[in-house]
């Protein structure tokens, strides 16, 4: 079978590609992006291409979901042990359906908000993701900016 190979990963690394990946993403929704960074481990034990798409699934949400003109704040942390991507977007926010459900595979909540289309799999696969790093998802409504807030964590270490 498949084996997925956990790796030192240059944290520095992941979080430029990461950035660069959103800022692109910001200049096709026309969005202004809030980036702040905070750790102090060199190195992060991961798959590297699915940490990068998890997260991303999450940016791209916010970005789906916030009005032209809005911003997405993104913070990264590394507390515990353990680094912490905070997404918060100025959008609509959770409905009390999606913070129960969203991260179940092909949950879709009202899809008149984004005008795109949607099969259910991007919040589910980064929790996916999250949990196969010994991690989780935490989905809430920001009291920053009224919109969705998602949180993803890894360990820094990987067992």
């Amino acid at each position: 079978g498949y084996q997925d190979r956990f790796e030192k990963i240059r944290i520095e690394d992941i979080l430029g590609d990461i950035k660069k990946q959103t800022f692109g993403l910001s200049e096709v929704y026309d969005l202004k992006i809030n980036w702040e960074e905070q750790y102090i481990s060199e190195t992060v034990s991961i798959v590297y291409d699915q940490v990068v798409r998890a997260v991303m699934n999450i940016i791209k949400n916010a970005a789906e979901h916030t009005p032209k003109g809005g911003t997405i704040y993104i913070n990264i942390q590394e507390q515990s042990g353990k680094l912490t991507f905070t997404v918060e977007d100025t959008g609509s926010g959770f409905t009390k359906e999606a913070l129960l459900h969203g991260t179940e595979q092909f949950f879709m909540d009202d899809t008149s908000r984004s005008g795109g289309v949607h099969y259910g799999i991007g919040l589910f696969s980064a929790k996916s993701i999250a949990e196969k790093h010994g991690g989780r998802i935490y989905l809430m409504n920001s009291e920053k900016t009224g919109g969705a807030r998602v949180e993803i964590r890894f360990p820094v270490a990987h067992d």
